[in-house]
């Protein structure tokens, strides 16, 4: 799915809303204390070919794949260059 990203790690668990958070988000799945929605955590780093410069930037990045009721999966990038 990710070959350009190929290499990384990933990890499973549940974000559980602890407070009242009404004033901060509208999304249903962080507005009640105590709901617990599965998530997975995905960081990565891009393969150069074989031969590339040491000059090339060492880009990074990780997504965050939320479960959730109403949205199948929403997905969050963020993209870091490293050097």
């Amino acid at each position: 799915e990710r070959v350009v990203h190929a290499r990384g790690a990933s990890a499973k668990g549940f974000l559980r809303v602890t407070h009242d958070i009404t004033n901060l988000s509208c999304a249903d799945f962080l507005r009640a204390p105590g709901v617990q929605t599965p998530v997975i955590v995905r960081f990565s780093t891009v393969i150069h070919e074989r031969g590339s410069p040491e000059t090339l930037r060492d880009p990074r990045g990780f997504a965050v794949k939320f479960y959730t009721r109403e949205v199948r999966i929403l997905v969050v990038y963020a993209f870091i260059g490293c050097t």
